[in-house]
């Protein structure tokens, strides 16, 4: 529910804001727009892999009676998901580049949105279960951030987050729906899901959740970003920054950031170039040098 009601936050501010200057309209190519660190990418995937299996098995709130069995099963059913979704996102990526390369912010939205999934069905599905709702997770998510959201939509999510949050929340909740086992211990539910023999019931209440949950976001967050537009532009308009600001990089801006990684890589290229031209220059002088001798000895023969 938390990972919905975010994904339409985010949803909400991205209407409200636009894309980026030259994002759809061909005016800047494509690289401009790619991540600027992987790297970093990766190092924050994993901080976050090692803290959803915290919070999915801590959200038991202890360890007592049968509160372990259920922090047993989320932890497995997480990690199982997360890795499903993992597996699935690399082949994903590698069909989308038709075999060239494997994006790595296909990857981490991919397990990223499978871990979203596997937060509401944790604690009420079986473990081979969990294959089958992280990698549906991941798949959804990609398909929503390259597909749905830039391609079909032209919305700009930078990061990702609403494919992540609303394909992995949406799909988490209907999941639940169809794999819940009321029969599990500390399940705490009354009704089993479809596929356990509960019927449409349980379907029929997410489906109710689902509704109240982004019905909720969307009147209290459209008036919220209207007012963050009032106080930033001084005016009625949206919450966008300048031109100027965002051609200079919020990073510097906003942030107070001095350098940029792009910046330090086009920094040492050019410096490498100097270097190669200088040393091809120290080859010429010694060439044209050694020319020069040469002739000069000729010359002497000659005359000799």
């Amino acid at each position: 529910a938390v990972h919905l009601h975010g994904a339409i936050n985010g949803l909400v501010a991205i209407l409200f804001v636009g894309p980026r200057r030259g994002r759809f309209d061909g005016s800047r190519p494509e690289s401009d727009f790619e991540e600027s660190s992987p790297t970093s990418m990766l190092f924050g995937l994993f901080t976050l892999w090692w803290g959803w299996i915290g919070f999915n098995c801590g959200s038991t709130f202890g360890i007592a009676n049968d509160k372990w069995i259920v922090a047993a099963r989320a932890g497995v059913n997480t990690l199982n998901a997360s890795s499903a979704g993992g597996i699935v996102a690399m082949i994903y990526a590698a069909i989308r580049s038709r075999g060239k390369y494997v994006h790595p912010a296909d990857v981490v939205n991919g397990i990223l949105g499978a871990l979203v999934a596997s937060s509401p069905t944790c604690a009420t599905s079986h473990g081979y279960e969990s294959l089958i709702i992280g990698a549906i997770g991941s798949l959804l998510s990609n398909w929503i951030n390259n597909t749905l959201m830039k391609k079909r939509l032209r919305l700009d999510d930078p990061v990702g987050a609403i494919g992540v949050h609303l394909g992995g929340g949406l799909w988490g909740c209907f999941a639940v729906g169809l794999f819940a086992d009321a029969s599990l211990p500390g399940s705490g539910l009354d009704v089993s899901g479809l596929f356990r023999g509960g019927g449409f019931e349980l379907i029929g209440k997410q489906l109710i959740g689902i509704a109240a949950i982004c019905g909720w976001s969307v009147l209290t967050m459209t008036p919220f970003f209207h007012m963050v537009g009032v106080l930033i532009s001084k005016g009625w308009k949206n919450p966008r920054i300048e031109v100027r600001h965002e051609c200079i990089h919020m990073d510097r801006n906003v942030h107070g950031c001095t350098e940029d990684p792009k910046d330090m890589i086009n920094e040492l290229i050019r410096e490498a170039l100097e270097l190669r031209d200088q040393q091809d220059g120290n080859r010429l002088g010694a060439l044209a040098g050694t020319t020069n001798v040469h002739q000069s000895y000729m010359h002497h023969l000659s005359l000799s």
